[in-house]
């Protein structure tokens, strides 16, 4: 068998690969979407176990319930905060500490520099096409 018979016949056998499997990269795109899909739904199915047997323990124990809503809200309340002089604000003073903060953060004037546009967006769609949008 020469060069150009065993040329020939890799190429047929590398076209009947390529027929066979089709296109690598759509599928690739496709089994990634179906993936991600798949890996969604378990995670919100698993999610919603979690919250059903929360609220089924809650029902058929009221006081186990609230002790666990109470201990959630507990732990993403802020009990004491420093503030801008570097004293510690603690109980009903901790959001009148934030208020200080952002109207000390916000009330002070700065120099803006004008942005330049130039190049910004690379992409630019159709006039027409934009007011088919709105």
């Amino acid at each position: 068998m020469n060069f150009c018979e065993k040329d020939k016949a890799f190429e047929e056998a590398l076209r009947n690969l390529l027929i066979k499997h089709g296109n690598l990269h759509e599928r690739v795109i496709k089994l990634r979407h179906e993936l991600d899909m798949v890996q969604k739904a378990l995670e919100t199915d698993l999610s919603s176990i979690a919250k059903v047997e929360w609220l089924r323990a809650g029902d058929s124990n009221s006081a186990y319930f609230h002790r666990m809503v109470k201990a959630r809200l507990s732990r993403i309340r802020i009990d004491s905060v420093a503030g801008l002089d570097n004293v510690i604000n603690e109980g009903t003073n901790v959001p009148q500490a934030f208020v200080n903060h952002y109207v000390s953060f916000l009330e002070v004037e700065g120099a803006a520099t004008p942005l330049n546009g130039e190049g910004l967006f690379t992409k630019h769609i159709d006039h027409g096409k934009a007011k088919m949008m709105s």
